[in-house]
């Protein structure tokens, strides 16, 4: 329509430029005849008239008679010949071709928020970073009295937050600081109050280390059994080496020495350090579990974080706890090995080197829609043995009730997934191109972590259906989406399109590189904390995928988030009520906003939002000498039938409750939990709670609404 209206308007300047030889066209006391509702209004020869869209309306225009309409059209023929065509196609055609361009000027938040970002230069004090992993031995419990701001009265729950705490025993240290004890610190938070305990999750292999002041079993990421423990298996034989070959030196043990104590000994240490969850149960309330990759969760009391027991997560209905009152005291008479739960530690060989057991995953997901909890298991086993990598998926209503449990193979994985992401129709799988070179993990050289390798090709995506999800039924699908995206955590959701959108945490092409001639797949470490400039940035990469084929998958995207290429970020999270649902917000840690070509990464120092619609970031700075960890969002379970079905046409919705994370302060020589509104974070903090004690930095936290730990008396 509007290209014949040209064609028109163009006949019609040739007709008049015909009659009117002379190009003047004659000026006009007549009223105009156009219609004062009409937004079709030709500008006034000077600058004005009746209806001059400079003069405001004072009334609501009246429909005229139909005579008068009829009279109305034919003044606006009889005027048409004399408006110039180029005012004609400058005024009306253009406009409804091409839109105006709106310049929004930048508001006080905008300049605010922008000047905040600027602040994260990447620049830190390595001796902070390594002050940040201090073993922590002592546990604690007291209210918390020192408080900057106040503490928002309307949160009410507890706050959760897992990982590694010891790293030393005796003269040894941990080959890696995710071998350490696992430390759980909880603030519960009610009336504008908060309460604190810190324990730590009490296996069967933390006795007896702590009894033997000794490690007495090897870890995932290379610590070692010593060779001068009173439980060392081969003291003979290490003897004779030390004295035949005068390897020994001081009171380090020589390479040769530790390879004679741990080789052929795949008994792992599986401490509870990774990631904390609440399980919900037919009868009472949720259970809190504390997980590790290479073993099955440990189960605590929410009332005063006492230990349980190893929960087993195959018996089919509820999740099962075993007595740990048995393995814990025949523990502590000191045995290492007689009465030990077959959970807390995994055989990865026996006798005859026969791979057995399952692991559970530490990353469960909590669907926003139903409040499903789903989780899977693998078989520690395979990758050893050659054999492909099985998983079983459970899901479990928000009840309690066992709903689905799905076997699932991944033929060429090496490893189980970290992490994973759930939508409403699909399970993601990441399936990352690596290779297992087990040779120096049963000589005793490495752990099992040490001995993965990136290797290059693409990174594959396996989709497969839930079986409480509207796919149900259907193949998997599995798609290779490009090599470059190792991705660490990642969140999904289906669009409007029913395409697969995935947002990750994850390593571009420098990881390659690098990893290329690098021992560990994680880079290297100064001690036994990580040094984060050996590994490049890591970046917020954007997936899409259209699954319309079942046979056929297509890649749309796969790349750095348009307009977060240059953020340093990790561990985003989504909000808990837009679980597995499209969303438009992610809460992180930030590091630097230097882009890829700085060199390496650095610490965590601050927190952010990332819009992924509006592509803005609001960030708040920690200072050069303070480290964030994970955020989590302390929040009210909203009812389904009050969530919006797009995230963002609702902001409110992803940014209600609380965002709140520990911030290490090295100056101060002990963290504080810094608690933000989540639609301000560029403002602070509007409450920091000083802890009395230290933490060492940690990964995952929780927030467990409604739920309070026992109030401790003063």
């Amino acid at each position: 329509m509007l290209s014949l209206s040209v064609v028109t308007l163009l006949a019609l300047q040739l007709t008049l430029t015909v009659r009117h030889a002379s190009g003047r066209f004659l000026k006009t006391s007549r009223p105009s005849p156009w219609p004062s509702s009409s937004f079709l209004q030709p500008p006034s020869a000077h600058g004005g008239g009746r209806h001059s869209r400079t003069q405001p309306r004072t009334r609501l225009q009246q429909k005229p008679p139909t005579d008068q309409r009829l009279e109305t059209t034919k003044k606006v023929a009889q005027a048409a010949v004399r408006i110039p065509i180029s005012h004609m196609l400058r005024s009306w055609v253009l406009p409804l071709a091409i839109p105006p361009i709106k310049t929004a000027r930048p508001t006080v938040d905008d300049s605010a928020r922008l000047a905040e970002l600027k602040k994260f230069d990447g620049v830190f004090s390595r001796d902070d970073w390594a002050a940040a992993f201090k073993s922590q031995p002592e546990e604690f419990e007291y209210v918390i009295d020192e408080v900057e701001g106040s503490i928002p009265k309307d949160i009410n729950g507890t706050y959760l937050r897992l990982g590694p705490a010891l790293f030393e025993r005796a003269n040894q240290t941990t080959a890696h600081w995710m071998d350490g004890d696992g430390y759980l610190t909880a603030i519960s938070f009610r009336d504008g109050k908060a309460w604190l305990r810190s324990r730590y999750v009490v296996t069967p292999d933390f006795l007896d280390e702590q009894n033997a002041n000794q490690f007495l079993y090897r870890g995932c990421f290379g610590t070692y059994r010593n060779p001068d423990s009173p439980h060392a298996r081969c003291k003979r034989a290490t003897q004779i080496i030390r004295t035949l070959e005068r390897l020994r030196q001081g009171d380090v043990p020589s390479p040769l020495e530790r390879m004679t104590e741990n080789a052929m000994d795949a008994r792992l240490k599986a401490p509870p350090n990774t990631n904390i969850a609440l399980f919900p149960r037919r009868e009472g309330p949720p259970m809190l579990l504390a997980l590790h990759e290479a073993g099955l969760p440990w189960a605590l009391e929410i009332n005063d974080l006492s230990t349980v027991g190893p929960a087993d997560m195959d018996l089919g209905g509820d999740v099962g706890v075993a007595g740990a009152a048995e393995s814990a005291s025949s523990s502590s008479s000191g045995s290492s090995s007689a009465g030990r739960s077959s959970r807390s530690t995994w055989h990865w060989l026996d006798g005859i080197m026969e791979m057995e057991g399952d692991a559970s995953n530490a990353h469960p997901k909590v669907e926003a829609d139903r409040g499903n909890f789903v989780a899977f298991t693998w078989q520690v086993g395979a990758p050893m043995m050659g054999k492909p990598m099985g998983l079983t998926i459970r899901e479990w209503a928000d009840d309690g009730t066992l709903l689905s449990v799905m076997p699932y193979e991944m033929p060429d994985a090496v490893a189980a997934p970290h992490d994973w992401g759930i939508t409403e129709s699909y399970y993601i799988l990441p399936d990352p191109p690596m290779q297992l070179q087990p040779l120096p993990f049963l000589l005793g050289q490495k752990g099992p972590v040490e001995c993965l390798k990136k290797l290059a090709g693409p990174l594959r995506l396996h989709l497969v259906p839930r079986p409480t999800g509207p796919k149900a039924g259907t193949p998997p699908r599995v798609v290779d989406v490009g090599e470059v995206g190792f991705p660490i955590h990642l969140s999904g959701f289906e669009d409007d399109e029913g395409r697969v959108v995935i947002y990750s945490e994850a390593w571009g092409p420098e990881f390659l590189a690098i990893n290329r001639n690098a021992e560990s797949l994680f880079g290297a470490n100064e001690g036994y904390w990580p040094d984060p400039t050996s590994s490049p940035q890591i970046t917020l990469y954007r997936t899409v995928i259209d699954v319309s084929s079942e046979e056929h998958p297509r890649v749309v995207e796969h790349r750095p988030t348009p307009g977060f290429e240059r953020l340093s970020i990790a561990q985003p999270i989504s909000h808990p009520n837009r679980e597995s649902l499209p969303f438009s917000q992610l809460y992180c840690i930030l590091s630097h906003t230097r882009g890829p070509g700085w060199p390496g990464a650095s610490p965590p120092q601050g927190f952010a939002r990332l819009d992924v619609v509006s592509k803005k970031v609001d960030a708040w700075y920690t200072g050069r000498r303070a480290f964030s960890s994970q955020p989590t969002i302390a929040h009210r379970p909203l009812p389904r039938a009050h969530r919006h079905p797009h995230a963002h046409q609702d902001l409110d919705e992803e940014t209600s409750g609380w965002m709140m994370g520990i911030v290490h302060d090295m100056e101060r020589g002990r963290p504080y939990l810094a608690i933000f509104h989540p639609k301000y974070i560029h403002k602070g903090p509007v409450a920091k709670l000083w802890l009395k004690h230290h933490i060492p930095w940690g990964i995952h936290t929780h927030f467990a609404a409604n739920l309070h730990m026992d109030k401790i008396q003063t």
